[in-house]
């Protein structure tokens, strides 16, 4: 291929060592391979010899889909006969292989908006504090910016728990005055500092999980441990969405998928969790076993839903109305109880089992939570795109949402945290609960109907049906921090030795 002779870079050398290193995507056990760079990642002040070695047909520069300039070596013949790459590539290695993970947190916390659950800590935070030491000037911009806002979570967590501490000094001292109110004080202290460091950490393995993940091997069931170790200590979105990617490449997939090829309307577990129900567009209703998917009986029906529901009582009717209101009515008497007004059409509508509560979705976006007495707004849940269909859990803790996001969400109703995150590949219409409130029906423009399991406690048992081992003490002195002792995550298998 065309190069432009060596000893021509030679005052450039430095320059030109930076640039193609990022080209370049080393291998681990595999060959190295070219990669694509952004502008802001060879460097803002080495665009110009960009310029040049395109100039010289080394290298393509492009725009990405975010309108960024990119760059990319012409042809993977370069990684393999030009010696003095060779020796970069070998020189800077093992640095070449964590900056590109660290560009995959990196890519993680922004599409996450900066959330603080995706910044690095504990071991993986003082390597990259190392590295930003040791190579400034190898970092881009983005990554730069990561890491310090690591450390400044962790300066910040550091300084809350010296306040924390010092407030448990002054408790401590006013004990024997209030020793009853301090004592039910401190208790709750203790478990809301508990609780607030096993979600922080909660976070971070699934962080760690969605990095690990690969098709097959060690990186899929370290992803699957780390995963059932993140829900151990919180269920989080994030550790949901994991864990399903897990699921799909272990054996006994789950979700169960439906095998109806046409479009469905409407599902529904019956009382007892051991079939679900479908209707379905082309005019009929299917019945179906919900351990194995199996098709039961099909029946045939005229109609369509309407967004219209009973309370579980039968004492009261919801209604959606075209005029961007839901009114609630005493079924006996007819009168209006309650009429809720929105900006827009309301398009879906549940009671919770109770009948005090009443959920609604319009087109902007998000469910509400009303208080059916007072015509009270008690929470709001945003969505990304419009709400179709949702449903509260049989104790009325929960409400599941599906939208046109591609998404079904499950809430926690009294404090409005998103629980879980369920994905599909086009847009959800309805989600129903089993009578249980153990299970998760969906059903998607993606033409499937999917059966999901959704808490905590069952997705952990679930895994660790399907894993072949626990965690070595090596990956978990990788992967936690020191005050958390070793435990075996899944107590029904071994214990790999080092």
């Amino acid at each position: 291929m065309p190069m432009k002779p060596w000893p021509d870079f030679q005052d450039e050398r430095e320059r030109l060592r930076r640039v193609f290193v990022q080209l370049v995507r080393p291998g681990e056990g595999t060959e190295d391979t070219r990669q694509v760079a952004t502008r802001e990642q060879v460097g803002l002040d080495n665009w110009n010899l960009v310029t040049e070695l395109a100039d010289e047909r080394l290298v393509v520069t492009r725009r990405n889909t975010q309108g960024q300039e990119t760059v990319e070596v012409v042809h993977e013949a370069l990684l393999r006969h030009w010696q003095p790459l060779r020796q970069w590539i070998e020189q800077d290695r093992q640095f070449r292989v964590w900056q590109n993970r660290l560009r995959l947190a990196v890519q993680e916390w922004k599409e996450k908006k900066r959330d603080e659950g995706a910044l690095l800590r504990g071991t993986r935070l003082a390597e990259a504090e190392e590295r930003l030491n040791d190579h400034l000037d190898e970092l881009s911009q983005s990554e730069k910016e990561y890491i310090k806002a690591s450390i400044a979570l962790r300066e910040w967590e550091t300084a809350t728990r010296r306040r924390s501490r010092w407030w448990a000094i002054v408790g401590f001292m006013a004990f024997s005055i209030l020793v009853s109110i301090l004592a039910g004080s401190a208790t709750l202290q203790s478990r809301e500092a508990i609780k607030q460091r096993d979600l922080a950490l909660a976070r971070q393995l699934a962080a760690q999980a969605g990095l690990r993940l690969d098709n097959t091997g060690v990186g899929l069931v370290q992803s699957a441990l780390l995963v059932t170790e993140s829900l151990q200590r919180n269920l989080t979105p994030s550790a949901s969405v994991t864990w399903t990617q897990t699921m799909d490449l272990l054996p006994r997939h789950q979700p169960i998928l439906l095998p109806y090829k046409g479009g469905v309307s409407d599902v529904t577990f019956e009382p007892n969790s051991q079939r679900l129900a479908t209707a379905n567009l082309d005019g009929t209703a299917w019945t179906w076993d919900a351990a194995t998917g199996q098709k039961l009986t099909q029946l045939t029906y005229a109609g369509s839903v309407e967004p219209m529901t009973f309370s579980s009582n039968g004492q009261r009717l919801a209604m959606a109305s075209v005029d961007g209101s839901a009114r609630v009515w005493d079924v006996a008497s007819g009168r209006e109880l309650a009429r809720l007004v929105h900006e827009s059409k309301v398009t879906t509508i549940a009671f919770s089992p109770s009948g005090q509560r009443l959920a609604t979705a319009s087109g902007d976006n998000a469910a509400r939570v009303w208080d059916v007495t007072s015509g009270r707004e008690l929470t709001r849940l945003t969505h990304a795109s419009l709400v179709q269909n949702m449903t509260f859990s049989p104790d009325g803790q929960r409400l599941a949402t599906a939208s046109r996001d591609k998404t079904a969400r499950v809430w926690d109703v009294a404090s409005s945290r998103e629980l879980v995150r369920l994905t599909h590949e086009a847009p959800v219409y309805r989600v129903a609960f089993s009578p249980d409130g153990q299970r998760l029906a969906t059903f998607s423009d993606d033409k499937t109907a999917r059966i999901w399991l959704w808490r905590a406690e069952d997705l952990i048992a679930e895994a660790c049906k399907r894993l072949p081992r626990n965690l070595t003490h090596q990956e978990w002195r990788q992967y936690m921090r020191e005050e958390v002792p070793y435990h075996a995550t899944c107590p029904n298998l071994p214990v790999p030795k080092d």
